[in-house]
C-alpha cells in the first residue's frame, strides 16, 4: 500500500514472474530426482474417495463456475500411497481441465476392484486429438502453445513419474470437441495397476 501506482504493478509482476521462476525450479527438480532414481514414497492408508471429494472443491474450478460432479465415492476405496503426490496428480488435473478444456462441467469417479483403485477427472470440452493423448505427457509439450497461462508445461510429466513411483498408471483418452478423460490407477497393497478399474471410454 506504499507504493505509488506504477511501482505497486512493478512489483505484483515481478512477485508473479518469481513465483512462476519458483514452480519451474519445483518442478525441474522433480523431475531431477525420477531420472536420477532418487525419488522416494512417504506411504499411508488413504481413501480414495475422500481425495475425489476433497479435488471437487478445487478453487481455480470454482473460480470459473464449473460444475463438478463426483461419482462413485459411495465407499471407502482404500490404498498405500503417498498423499501428498496423490493430492499433487489429482491437483494437476483439476487444474488442467479448469484452465484448457472449455468445459463448463467436471466429473471425479472412483472405482475399484480387487487389484487396483482407479480415479478418472472427465472432462466435456475441447478434447485431445490425433496422438495428444500421448504427447500430452511430454515434458515442455503444450497442445495449444498459445494458451500458457502461467504453467511450466510439465505437471503432467511429474504426475505420470508420480503414478509410476507407486506401481500405477496415468492414461490419457479424448476426442476433439468432445471431452477428455484422465485415469489414475493405484495398485491395492499385493495388487497390480495391469488390470485398470476404469477404462478409457
Amino acid at each position: 500500500e506504499r507504493f505509488d501506482p506504477q511501482t505497486a504493478r512493478s512489483a505484483e509482476l515481478l512477485k508473479g514472474e518469481l513465483d512462476r521462476f519458483e514452480d519451474l525450479l519445483s518442478d525441474l527438480l522433480d523431475l531431477s530426482r525420477f531420472d536420477a532414481g532418487a525419488a522416494k514414497l512417504a506411504l499411508d492408508t488413504i481413501d480414495m474417495s475422500q481425495v475425489a471429494r476433497e479435488a471437487a472443491d478445487n478453487a481455480l474450478v470454482a473460480r470459473k463456475g464449473i460444475k463438478v460432479k463426483v461419482i462413485g465415492d459411495d465407499e471407502p476405496a482404500v490404498v498405500e500411497a503417498d498423499i501428498r503426490r496423490i493430492d499433487r496428480i489429482v491437483r494437476n488435473l483439476m487444474t488442467n481441465a479448469g484452465k484448457y478444456s472449455g468445459s463448463d462441467r467436471l466429473e471425479i469417479e472412483v472405482a475399484q476392484n480387487d487389484e487396483c483403485v482407479s480415479l478418472a477427472v472427465r472432462d466435456f470440452g475441447v478434447g485431445l486429438s490425433g496422438d495428444e493423448n500421448v504427447r500430452v505427457f511430454d515434458r515442455f509439450w503444450r497442445a495449444d502453445p498459445a494458451r500458457t497461462q502461467g504453467g511450466t508445461g510439465l505437471g503432467l510429466a511429474i504426475s505420470r513419474e508420480d503414478a509410476s513411483l507407486h506401481g500405477g498408471t496415468l492414461v490419457a483418452w479424448g476426442s476433439a470437441g468432445e471431452g477428455s478423460e484422465f485415469i489414475l490407477t493405484i495398485p491395492k497393497p499385493g495388487g497390480s495397476a495391469t488390470a485398470p478399474a476404469l477404462g478409457s471410454v
